[in-house]
């Protein structure tokens, strides 16, 4: 049987273990970065952060023990940094990262992208749009997804060269009183 680039999902993320705190002893809460093997669905090698670190430092270490070649690492915003892109990379992979304020250029060169799109400046640019509408608690979920090869004048180019495709999702909420909520990433 032969495996998809998608049969090595690979998600990365962190947890901070509820009541694992001491502050008898001035020690914060235990926080634990994981991969999740969703072929086997199964955590693999969780990380401790140190003391007085982060998930980011936790994220390197973790990244060192993974085979990545052929692989799609999955990471949310804290682990959107240059050096763990390139990690990936540099050990065959790819990764789709989630992009927030703490990447304030990159964030501005998509959302850029994705405005001259939606103004019609952009309508040779291969693109792919997905929608869905799901009902559930009471409330009603639409999404909006759109993703594009990035473009040749793509504004972060430069310090993120290993990007092949940018995108972005948009969650409007309706509640059961009637009132909607929208969230954009």
């Amino acid at each position: 049987m032969r495996r998809s680039v998608l049969d090595r999902l690979v998600a990365i993320d962190g947890k901070t273990a509820r009541r694992s705190h001491d502050a008898g002893h001035g020690l914060g809460p235990r926080h634990i970065v994981s991969a999740w093997a969703t072929e086997h669905g199964v955590a693999l090698g969780p990380v401790a952060t140190e003391e007085k670190s982060n998930e980011i430092t936790a994220i390197a270490v973790l990244l060192r023990q993974l085979g990545r070649k052929k692989a799609v690492v999955t990471i949310d915003a804290m682990g959107c940094q240059k050096d763990i892109a390139r990690n990936i990379v540099a050990g065959g992979g790819d990764f789709v990262l989630a992009v927030q304020d703490n990447q304030p250029k990159l964030a501005a060169a998509i959302a850029a992208v994705v405005e001259k799109h939606l103004e019609g400046e952009r309508k040779a640019l291969r693109h792919r749009n997905h929608q869905t509408d799901t009902h559930g608690h009471g409330r009603r979920d639409e999404r909006f997804y759109w993703g594009a090869q990035v473009p040749p004048d793509f504004a972060a180019k430069g310090e993120w060269p290993w990007i092949k495709a940018i995108g972005t999702a948009v969650r409007i909420t309706t509640h059961p009183d009637g009132t909607q909520t929208d969230e954009v990433r």
